[in-house]
């Protein structure tokens, strides 16, 4: 990002704690930071500090205390960047580049934000802070200049670039909302995924797509979305998410003919809705096979209709024919 103009936290990155803590506190240094990981970590990587001491003790943690072991080696100090999240779907054949509509992330694992940062409790889709503006602001800042700047370095990208974006307010009276890179992903995110792709028309095959962008052939005619359409995604969580689920809880799901999932009238016969599992398992218990929690996001219920409330009704009204020990569910999504 720093090589290719594209805009995102101002940053350091340390192996000493030492060093982290003296920059920390240093006058440089932003008022609010954020403490990551800088390797793989499961998404859960990230620790949102209130204070410098925070900040210090997150790494230490990390660095001295082996929290996410070789992931938190080498941990990353950045401005916290404040504002509504964004997350856009872009499939890339390399050169070409076509972005989904912008999808909203809910983290926290509580209720009005609160709790821990979780891989994302729930999403709705699309976004309207995301205007046709934004969009192209998007497109020309972000998108864009990573696909180029990786084609330039000899690196292609082909596949599904993830942006996780920050809405930030813009210096200056205007107050505008701008666009800032908070991470990428190289793959299609969950839960986002879950209420992106049911908004793409009947009439485009998403392994076309797939296939176009293999042979660099990709146009914006492979991912067209339905008009009006909305979507949101409720998740379902064990007990001890993130820090550490049980796993092995049977799970029932009721209403007509579902058996293990999803009947054709809908999860719990609520039409127009999905299920998508995530964190599940099937097991012998005694003479009969059960479903059973086997991660930390169990499965998600996606509602598709053409208002957001409505979206909304429908994933909520799916979620409550799911039942399983210690069942965690946000109940502000959207």
């Amino acid at each position: 990002m720093a090589r290719h103009d594209i805009p995102t936290a101002r940053y350091r990155s340390f192996t000493s704690s030492a060093e982290a803590e003296k920059w920390i506190r240093s006058a440089d240094a932003p008022e609010r930071v954020v403490v990551k990981a800088s390797g793989l970590a499961g998404g859960k990587g990230v620790i949102i500090p209130r204070n410098q001491d925070e900040a210090v003790e997150a790494v230490r943690s990390m660095l001295d205390g082996g929290q996410f072991k070789d992931a938190g080696s080498t941990v990353v100090v950045e401005e916290m960047l404040e504002g509504p999240e964004a997350s856009i779907l872009a499939f890339s054949d390399g050169t070409n580049v076509v972005a989904l509509p912008a999808a909203q992330d809910h983290k926290r694992a509580h209720e009005f934000d609160q709790g821990l940062n979780t891989g994302g409790m729930g999403v709705y889709c699309p976004s309207p802070l995301v205007t046709p503006d934004m969009n192209r602001e998007i497109m020309e800042t972000v998108l864009e200049p990573a696909v180029r700047g990786m084609a330039r370095e000899g690196k292609p990208f082909v596949g599904v670039l993830f942006a996780g974006l920050m809405l930030c307010k813009a210096t200056g009276p205007a107050g505008r909302l701008v666009p800032k890179v908070l991470e990428f992903n190289v793959r299609m995110g969950d839960p986002e995924t879950q209420a992106v792709l049911p908004l793409l028309r009947e009439d485009c095959d998403l392994l076309e797509a797939m296939l176009a962008c293999t042979e660099g052939r990709l146009r914006p005619e492979h991912l067209l979305t339905k008009e009006g359409a909305h979507a949101a995604a409720v998740v379902a969580v064990a007990p001890g998410y993130p820090s550490k689920p049980r796993a092995g809880d049977v799970i029932k799901v009721y209403g007509p003919g579902l058996g293990y999932g999803v009947g054709s009238k809908g999860v719990g016969g609520v039409h127009g809705t999905l299920m998508f599992h995530a964190g599940t398992a099937v097991e012998q218990r005694g003479f009969a096979m059960s479903l059973v929690t086997d991660g930390g996001r169990v499965l998600a219920v996606t509602g598709v209709a053409s208002s957001l409330s409505a979206a909304l009704t429908k994933a909520y009204n799916g979620m409550e024919a799911v039942i399983f020990p210690g069942m965690g569910v946000r109940r502000d999504i959207g």
